[in-house]
């Protein structure tokens, strides 16, 4: 293979076979080939012009695999690490709508109530809209998001109290409109009913119950942690690192958290264990349910989406998905529950999440399966 961008380094760093105990690779796991992913990996960076991404696979209760490829930084040559952070995108949904579920669980919001009865002063229309259709994207709502912004925690409140009544593109409830501004509401029941800013509120909820210590939205703390700059490119032009970075606090709830793969297979890892890690309950099983039952058809791929989740099929078997896609990143998780397995890509390159080693590592996964029966 030829290296369209000499100057990066794709290696390989970074393998972990893992359990959270410490405790490494049951006998089944030990039998399944991974070479392959790391050709496919490399082949996709250059195909799709990316600087660096980290691919892990959980099975279970663990993490299986867990590797970095390219650079951290076209500038700099780091190598990609699995403790890096990455900003993840439209993939933040899945944990907004966790976190707006779990308050529905505890009582202090009803999911398809009116939004106005929790967050004051929006204009007519968006008030009467429900956190329901917020949630699968049935509000009829515009898309869209800017890249650039406010950073400060009155960023989402001053935004959605300024979103007009002609944000509606269709009637609430009639069917599937995927809106970023619908998350950003979202995130703003979060925040009244909580009684704290978004992203307090999302650190209480489920980062800290899920134990993601690395996880934030803030861009201040993403900076003192291990951190893989973002990068633009046009066709296959050197890639070039993104400054400023972009942010807009307003956006957080629809697609700007910083995590690891470390952190976000926790999340995984409970999602698939009715709300197990470690042994404890970290969230209902109710809560699983919720964000993965087909609320609305979505047209486009003849799926479903649930809360924050995308529903389909992989070789047979229910995926639940999502990916991300923001400025100087990349990030998608799929998830196959029925057989506790999943895939977590995080890229460093504007939508860059390697969907083909992503559903390589699956099919290697349910092959290894299948054989082990």
């Amino acid at each position: 293979m030829i290296n369209p961008f000499p100057q990066f380094r794709l290696g390989i760093v970074g393998l972990v076979l893992c359990h959270f105990s410490g405790v490494c690779g049951a006998a089944d796991e030990k039998a399944i080939d991974f070479s392959s992913l790391a050709t496919a990996a490399r082949a996709e960076l250059a195909e799709t012009n990316t600087p660096g991404a980290v691919l892990t696979i959980i099975r279970g209760n663990r993490v299986i695999f867990a590797r970095g490829f390219g650079v951290a930084s076209v500038e700099r040559q780091t190598a990609v690490s699995p403790d890096m952070l990455f900003r993840l995108g439209s993939t933040t949904k899945m944990f907004t709508a966790a976190a707006l579920v779990k308050l529905a669980e505890e009582g202090k919001v009803r999911l398809q109530e009116p939004i106005g009865k929790y967050v004051k002063g929006l204009y007519p229309k968006l008030e009467r809209i429900t956190s329901h259709q917020l949630l699968c994207h049935t509000a009829g709502l515009k898309t869209g998001a800017p890249w650039y912004g406010l950073h400060d925690d009155s960023a989402l409140g001053q935004t959605v109290r300024a979103m007009k009544d002609d944000y509606i593109a269709t009637e609430p409830g009639k069917g599937y409109v995927y809106s970023n501004p619908g998350y950003w509401l979202a995130g703003m029941v979060i925040e009244e009913v909580a009684g704290k800013p978004y992203a307090d509120a999302m650190a209480e909820l489920l980062f800290q119950p899920l134990g993601m210590t690395s996880t934030t939205f803030r861009p201040t703390l993403a900076m003192t942690y291990p951190f893989a700059l973002g990068h633009q490119a046009t066709g296959m032009e050197k890639p070039r690192v993104v400054r400023p970075l972009a942010d807009n606090a307003a956006t957080w709830p629809a697609g700007s958290m910083f995590s690891n793969v470390h952190d976000l297979a926790r999340f995984v890892i409970a999602f698939m264990n009715d709300g197990q890690l470690e042994g404890k309950p970290v969230f209902s099983k109710s809560l699983i349910t919720a964000l993965a039952t087909p609320h609305v058809v979505v047209p486009e791929n003849k799926g479903h989406y649930g809360y924050g989740l995308h529903l389909a099929k992989f070789e047979g078997a229910d995926l639940v998905e999502h990916g991300g896609n923001r400025l100087g990143f990349g990030s998608h998780i799929w998830m196959l529950p029925q057989h506790k397995t999943a895939v977590i890509v995080l890229g460093n390159k504007t939508g860059s999440s390697l969907p083909k080693t992503g559903k390589l590592a699956l099919t290697i996964m349910m092959e290894g399966e299948k054989s082990n029966r």
